[in-house]
């Protein structure tokens, strides 16, 4: 085994975190629908841009992100660099705050570093500089934004004082972030980047997260509050870069969705086109589909959508739904569309732009939607969640055939929570946004079983950052008893290395360190995120549970989730 690739692996996994505006009048009918389904998202309106950013930092030397990049030019490459969009969807929360206290707690390192991937992820497939860091300082003030939301149920960049769980600090946070009521994190992410809604025809949450100049950002998230709470995120978009000098970008512009090969689940609704300063007021756009034209309906073309990011042109393709999020129907084979835009204004000079935008399946082989656990095994009495994988949007319904073995309910916009209520077995059907079913065959036996534990994991990404999340569900004896999770690593050429918490160390025998000890119940946590492979081909990640060790080795509690290709 290289030494530098061992060495990488290990200082990989010393980081990996412990076991872990109410809305203008144009959305109230959007806020309405949300609080009617909260798993509905819903966004509030973009932050204006900011009038004076010297006391924001610049993020000279004060942080070091590696910098993502891809070609759009290139099929295989962009299908590739698709899997960092699937992975950082993994990683779970870790939120230690209570909306019924007040206390906005924190969420897991492996969370902000998802949420950070995805943002990047999204900036390079644009064409820009994709290493934008977060900013702890930032991060903090996010999360008391995303407390209030979550307490009070609706959006603001300007939150009264009279709001329950109200600080400086979040209000401070509310009116340079982009608010989201319904997803967190990585979710959150994408929603920005959709901008559905009626009252984001500026599409200004994505135009922040597509501006050139910015280098840091933070976030804050209220994640599974079923204390009276709801899922929020509350993302810092505007730096101390604001009107700064451009860096360059790929193709001069910005568009989303970008130029080139675009995986069909991220082309949205709305279309836009951003370029500094531009006039935009007299131009045109024509949409063509292989060829043949297409519909287009203008969003926005005039200066009064400036003050977001870039000047920037939307339009609506095919008269898609703006409304709510939806996802562009699976292509049967790539798909091209021409756009020309005409009649632009650049530094009072006119100019035109022609560019064509693939649309392809990046994964064609693996089913756009499943869940883990795959097999569920419940008892009486016992409740697990069961999170969905490889989707394409999230969940819009759920029911059963069968017998009325269990309960079940939405546990957040990608999972579903199932409590055995009687000895039986019944089929669940779960329906996503995008038209994508799946089944689950679900078993209920009486209460007192120590042979249905279940652990298995998820891994994602690419050679140079790649993701791992193992689900651990402890049989029904062991189910809220004290013990311990274990992972251990097993390089190819036999060496053993444990996870005590802290770190990765080298086994040859001897007392075995847990990962995390406390009560025993079902738990996905993070091995690792974006961590670089490259080098570390065939060795495998095993991990388990028990009492203690001696209970884990006798009873044969542990499994091999995963080996690095």
């Amino acid at each position: 085994m290289p030494e530098r690739a061992l060495m990488a692996l290990i200082r990989a996994f010393v980081i990996v975190c412990s076991l872990c505006l109410i809305v203008a009048s144009r959305a109230v009918a959007d806020e309405a629908a949300h609080l009617a389904n909260p798993i509905q998202l819903l966004l509030g309106d973009p932050p204006r841009a900011p009038t004076d950013v010297s006391g924001l930092p610049k993020g000279e030397g004060r942080f070091a992100a590696s910098g993502l990049t891809v070609s759009t030019s290139d099929r295989a490459a962009v299908a590739r660099f698709y899997r960092l969009y699937k992975a950082a969807n993994l990683v779970p929360s870790d939120w230690s705050g209570s909306v019924a206290g007040c206390q906005a707690g924190s969420i897991g390192a492996d969370y902000r570093e998802a949420t950070r991937q995805q943002i990047n992820f999204f900036r390079a497939l644009a064409g820009l500089p994709a290493a934008v860091s977060m900013d702890s300082g930032f991060s903090a003030d996010d999360q008391q934004a995303a407390l209030m939301f979550s307490a009070n149920g609706q959006l603001s960049h300007f939150p009264p004082s009279s709001w329950r769980c109200y600080t400086a600090n979040g209000y401070e946070a509310a009116g340079k972030s982009n608010l989201a009521l319904g997803n967190t994190g990585p979710d959150a992410v994408k929603g920005y980047m959709d901008d559905d809604g009626t009252n984001n025809a500026i599409v200004g949450h994505r135009r922040w997260l597509l501006y050139p100049q910015t280098q840091l950002m933070g976030t804050g998230d209220v994640t599974d509050a079923p204390n009276g709470g709801y899922n929020t995120n509350a993302l810092w978009v505007q730096d101390g870069n604001f009107g700064g000098v451009r860096p360059a970008v790929r193709d001069d512009f910005v568009a989303w969705p970008p130029q080139g090969h675009v995986p069909y689940d991220l082309v949205p609704a709305r279309w836009s086109f951003s370029y500094p300063d531009a006039d935009f007021s007299a131009a045109t756009v024509t949409v063509t589909r292989d060829g043949q034209p297409v519909s287009v309906r203008f969003e926005i073309n005039a200066s009064d959508a400036n003050g977001y990011g870039e000047n920037a042109l939307v339009w609506v393709v095919d008269n898609r739904d703006t409304s709510a999020a939806t996802v562009l129907p699976k292509p049967l084979s790539d798909t091209s569309y021409r756009v020309v835009i005409n009649g632009a204004r650049i530094g009072g000079q006119p100019r035109n732009f022609d560019y064509t935008v693939i649309v392809f399946d990046p994964d064609p082989a693996v089913p756009p939607m499943s869940f883990l656990p795959a097999q569920p095994n419940l008892t009486v009495g016992r409740s697990i969640t069961l999170t969905m994988s490889g989707n394409s949007g999230s969940i819009v319904s759920a029911g059963w055939s069968g017998s009325r073995a269990f309960d079940l309910q939405f546990a957040s916009a990608t999972s579903i929570k199932l409590t055995g209520i009687a000895p039986g077995s019944a089929t669940v059907t779960v329906t996503d946004a995008g038209g994508n079913s799946a089944l689950l065959l679900v078993t209920v036996s009486a209460p007192g079983s120590g042979a249905d534990w279940q652990i298995g994991g998820r891994g994602d990404g690419t050679a140079e950052a790649m993701t791992l999340v193992a689900d651990v569900l402890p049989a029904s004896l062991d189910d809220s008893r004290a013990g311990a999770y274990f992972v251990a690593a097993q390089l190819p050429d036999g060496s053993l290395y444990l996870n005590n918490g802290q770190g990765w160390v080298s086994f040859t025998g001897g007392a075995i360190p847990s990962r995390m000890t406390g009560t025993l119940t079902q738990r996905s946590f993070p091995v690792f995120v974006g961590l670089d492979t490259r080098g570390l081909s065939g060795t495998q990640i095993l991990v388990g549970y028990g009492t203690d060790a001696n209970d884990m080795l006798n009873n044969g509690k542990y499994r091999a989730i995963y080996t690095i290709p």
